[in-house]
């Protein structure tokens, strides 16, 4: 009977080999992966969808082979905190994503025991993320939201262009993520270009959002601009209505916004930017060193408008205008 055991023993060890070396998968050898993803908003948005559908096309089987765990912070810094904390100490995540500023600057404390891919982050190197974009340094690298300054100068024309008579516009801030000084000087330099004259709308708290928006309409503003931010991505429906309710067309840096109803936006795909993430995700799980993958800078660009608001708030938007959009939401 031994000899018989041995032989069936003998011939399983010999099968795994075999499967081993000629790559067939083989399901108890194959460990699950754990991804951990922190997000500015409040729940998924589409861009996740590309990510996802990414990552599935790469080999990976979500469910199975990996598992994404989501943590949202409501455009809340100290919750970005926490949840890349949570996600590493209790989790156990093999690798954090982290989608804006503000929570790739959470999961950077965190970078010595995980590998970090950041999403959609403006200027990396002067917020410290990493070294340089060409060689990131450390465990941590991603995909920007760059676009250069000379981008304010194209939104503030197209918005000047649905509005001719604009001349003044406010600006949203939020007092827990700063504009980086770069940002502010090349917006301001765009506004003098065209004879608009910018006021600063600042954020103390999320709860702030109501009454920013009126103090906005009491100085006299004609428009709103909305930089690309956590918060704003988080709360751009929100951002939308107030701006509509306070006869504020408004351009936004994230084209998502004129989908919940903001008038128009000019920014880098985020579509793009989450299947440029994806693919890092994938290179590194599969043992490249973030150090050694230059961070990645958005490759389209698109320009959307919302008809459906432009009505709303008494606009014709010119001709000119409407061909040039990527996408006109009726």
């Amino acid at each position: 009977m031994k000899p018989i055991l041995a032989r069936i023993a003998w011939a399983w060890t010999l099968l795994f080999t075999v499967l081993l070396q000629v790559g067939m998968p083989v399901a108890h050898a194959q460990k699950v992966v754990k991804v951990g993803v922190l997000s500015p908003g409040q729940t998924r948005f589409p861009p996740n969808e590309v990510f996802d559908r990414t990552l599935q096309q790469h080999g990976w089987v979500l469910g199975k082979t990996m598992v994404l765990e989501y943590r949202f912070s409501s455009g809340r810094a100290d919750l970005d905190a926490m949840n890349a904390a949570e996600l590493v100490d209790q989790q156990q995540v093999d690798l954090l994503v982290a989608w804006g500023a503000s929570p790739a600057l959470a999961a950077k404390r965190m970078a010595e025991r995980v590998p970090v891919v950041f999403v959609a982050v403006n200027g990396p190197v002067e917020r410290g993320l990493v070294q340089s974009l060409s060689h990131p340094g450390g465990r941590i690298t991603g995909v920007t939201y760059e676009a250069g300054d000379g981008i304010f100068s194209k939104q503030l024309q197209l918005l000047h262009e649905c509005v001719p008579s604009l001349r003044r516009v406010a600006f949203l801030t939020v007092e827990w993520e700063p504009v980086r000084p770069s940002a502010r000087q090349g917006l301001a330099s765009a506004a003098k270009t065209l004879g608009i004259e910018l006021v600063e709308v600042e954020l103390h708290t999320p709860q702030d959002l109501t009454h920013a928006m009126l103090s906005a309409k009491q100085t006299g503003a004609q428009a709103l601009f909305v930089l690309p931010t956590s918060f704003a991505s988080a709360y751009r429906g929100q951002i939308a209505r107030l701006a509509l309710a306070h006869e504020l067309p408004s351009m936004h840096g994230h084209s998502e916004s004129v989908a919940v109803g903001a008038l128009m936006s000019y920014s880098p795909s985020l579509s793009d930017v989450a299947h440029q993430a994806a693919l890092q995700v994938h290179r590194i799980l599969r043992g490249a060193k973030p150090a050694d993958l230059p961070v990645e800078e958005p490759t389209r660009f698109e320009f959307l408008i919302n008809m459906k608001t432009a009505k709303a708030l008494g606009l014709t938007v010119p001709r000119s205008l409407l061909l040039r959009a990527d996408r006109v939401i009726e």
